[in-house]
């Protein structure tokens, strides 16, 4: 940084021949590197707001074509019937997603171009500065990458319930998933780890030592987006891991809530509370997703907005411990015992204040 600012100082020493009597002092350096901490701190929180939207949006389209596969068994199961091979199925499902993500990328570049531009406007108008008003190709990236890949991602689940059932399940009409029994058999000799037993002891593995070895390894050498970005990674997994504990009690919430509401309010409707709870069972599945996507939304929010507000705090923390105080007073006159400043009366004054 110090050298891109100092770059056309050097350029006018050279224009002035190596011999000028001139050095080059870069005191804007000087203060931007009072707020780099600060600076990292906000390039760590918004990539954990991204990470947040990130995992709405996954969980948001998997739900979406979830949702359509259930609907649509039928449809597949015709079309297998009629000749359709499995990777065709596939290819519709995945192209489906697809569109749904051109057409998304679009719309949010579009989007976030327009919101962009304004906001800089207004940015560069306060400032009484001016600058370009396009997008960074950084953010173009991130935006094309988690469009492509977030689709992808969210079909794999989908495309195993599409294709795991046989065809005689795929054309019944009447068949129920609900509170169905499935029977499975399994030599022993095929029987070996669970891949999800591997996949969270790896992960707690990881977290361990990035917690305990490399977060206080980067605070001692002073690499501050390395420690910044595995605190935010910890807290992130805590409150993912919080909010998934939370839907653990969903079915209990229902029940009381059901109880409580035909209870006191419709007690005429009490008998139909066998039905309302066989209702809430068969739903089980959608109204999981949906709370998971409110608690994952809601807890973003939160998040975000305690974030922004201590970023806020932080800046004007930062602000202060540069100036020194929130008035700064000085003399322009010559540094002699009759220029100095009478800062007995000038304390009384701020006192009275």
């Amino acid at each position: 940084m110090k050298d891109q600012i100092s770059m056309a100082g050097r350029q006018m020493k050279e224009a002035l021949t190596l011999e000028s009597n001139c050095t080059v002092s870069v005191p804007l350096e000087k203060e931007v590197s009072n707020f780099t901490l600060l600076l990292e701190m906000l390039n760590n929180s918004v990539t954990t707001v991204m990470a947040f939207l990130a995992i709405l949006c996954c969980q948001l389209i998997y739900s979406l074509m979830l949702s359509d596969v259930e609907e649509k068994t039928y449809e597949f199961g015709m079309l297998r019937a009629l000749g359709f091979n499995r990777k065709n199925i596939v290819h519709v499902i995945i192209l489906q997603a697809c569109i749904f993500s051109i057409a998304g990328i679009a719309f949010g570049l579009i989007a976030a171009e327009a919101f962009n531009a304004l906001g800089r406007y207004f940015l560069f108008k306060l400032a009484e500065n001016s600058g370009s008003y396009r997008l960074s190709s950084t953010a173009i990236w991130y935006g094309v990458s988690l469009g492509i890949v977030l689709p992808i991602l969210s079909n794999v689940i989908p495309i195993k319930r599409a294709l795991g059932k046989n065809l005689r399940a795929s054309l019944d009409l009447y068949h129920r998933s609900v509170n169905e029994i499935s029977i499975s058999m399994k030599a022993a000799k095929d029987i070996g780890l669970s891949v999800n037993q591997l996949i969270l002891s790896l992960l707690m593995v990881v977290l361990g030592i990035a917690t305990y070895y490399v977060a206080p390894a980067a605070f001692l050498y002073n690499n501050m987006p390395l420690f910044f970005m595995i605190m935010n990674a910890l807290l992130l997994l805590m409150i993912l891991g919080m909010t998934f504990v939370a839907i653990l009690l969903l079915p209990m919430v229902q029940r009381g809530i059901v109880k409580a509401f035909l209870t006191c309010c419709c007690r005429k409707d009490r008998k139909l509370m066998q039905i309302v709870m066989k209702n809430l069972v068969s739903h089980k599945s959608r109204n999981s997703k949906t709370a998971i996507m409110f608690a994952i939304c809601l807890s973003f929010l939160i998040f975000s907005g305690s974030s922004f507000a201590l970023m806020g705090k932080l800046l004007q923390s930062q602000v202060d411990s540069a100036l020194g105080a929130d008035l700064y007073a000085f003399n322009t006159a010559l540094k002699t015992e009759s220029a100095m400043l009478e800062d007995v009366k000038i304390g009384a004054f701020l006192d009275d204040q």
